[in-house]
């Protein structure tokens, strides 16, 4: 996606929101991925302000399509919703939205209902709502979920969910005995896995994928040791087909790519040194399989970019 550069489309970016404002975010690092490396403007917006939190970054060159960026996690739906609406009216002809992990699910949540977004990325994302969650320090816990608590909620109202299993603090606990021994720095599958299995999905759980407007690409992998994203993506797949739907859509899962099924760009300007030591050290498939893994992060970064020139010349 590095090859696209900043000639065509401006970007704005969220970060979770946090009482103490880390001196550099994420959004920060990640940035570059639609960018060159030049002097960019930025707008800031507040949540008492503006009804939103994030970074508006114009680019230097004009441009008539912006990207909103998720790379925290936020259960409002004010980012995506007031995002795409001010840059709609600031010059925009077309908002797309990326997300990945938690944030890819709220991505397919916001284009799911709000059809002025046309481009949709959704890597490693869940194809329904969870249980709402915190993360911090408690009873020796690094997370836990919510009582009564949904993750994503629209026009005020809290989203249906699925509840996870497991309460505090054995949520943490499952988390902690799968994790050891792994090879990975993190495993929550069983959290999901035992889940699905305590109940089925009713329907009000699941995205609506199939009111996303425009282009959307889905991206997960078979060895994800967090959930189950390579199964999402196929459920996300057959659901379409089953569907009526109105978008042009990509649905790939990967046998390997692990979590981090990023554009192999976007890691490389965020970790220009070490990368494969990092990814290694992160997880387990990335020291077994790295070359595997290394292939599948070029082939999202094609499709992507393939993507994003399609819908800037349509």
């Amino acid at each position: 996606m590095a090859n696209l550069r900043a000639e065509k489309f401006h970007s704005m970016t969220q970060t979770p929101e946090v009482k103490q404002r880390p001196r550099r975010t994420r959004s920060q690092h990640l940035q570059p991925l639609f960018v060159e490396r030049e002097a960019m403007d930025k707008l800031f917006f507040e949540t008492e302000r503006d009804g939103f939190y994030d970074t508006y970054y114009e680019n230097p060159r004009g441009a008539d399509c912006a990207m909103i960026g998720l790379f925290g996690d936020d259960q409002n739906d004010y980012m995506a919703k007031c995002g795409a609406k001010w840059l709609l009216a600031h010059g925009n002809i077309k908002a797309g939205i990326m997300g990945m992990s938690t944030a890819g699910m709220e991505a397919l949540v916001a284009t799911s209902c709000f059809p002025d977004i046309t481009l949709t990325f959704g890597l490693t994302a869940s194809d329904f709502v969870w249980q709402g969650f915190e993360q911090g320090k408690r009873d020796g816990c690094r997370e836990w979920p919510v009582p009564g608590a949904s993750t994503l909620s629209y026009r005020g109202e809290p989203l249906p969910y699925m509840p996870f299993v497991y309460e505090h603090p054995t949520y943490w606990k499952k988390v902690e005995e799968e994790t050891e021994g792994s090879g990975d720095f993190q495993r929550s599958t069983w959290l999901f896995i035992d889940s699905e299995k305590n109940r089925p999905h009713p329907e009000d759980e699941m995205i609506k994928i199939e009111n996303i407007q425009g282009k959307l690409v889905l991206i997960g992998a078979d060895d994800d040791g967090l959930w189950e994203a390579g199964k999402y993506v196929r459920r996300m797949d057959r659901r379409l087909r089953q569907r009526p739907h109105a978008c042009d859509y990509e649905a790939v899962a990967y046998t390997y790519g692990t979590h981090f099924v990023l554009p192999e760009s976007m890691l490389r300007i965020a970790l220009p040194i070490g990368l494969k030591f990092v990814m290694r050290f992160l997880f387990r498939s990335a020291k077994e399989h790295p070359d595997e893994c290394e292939a599948t992060r070029i082939d999202v970064d094609r499709r992507l970019s393939a993507a994003l020139h399609e819908w800037v010349r349509a």
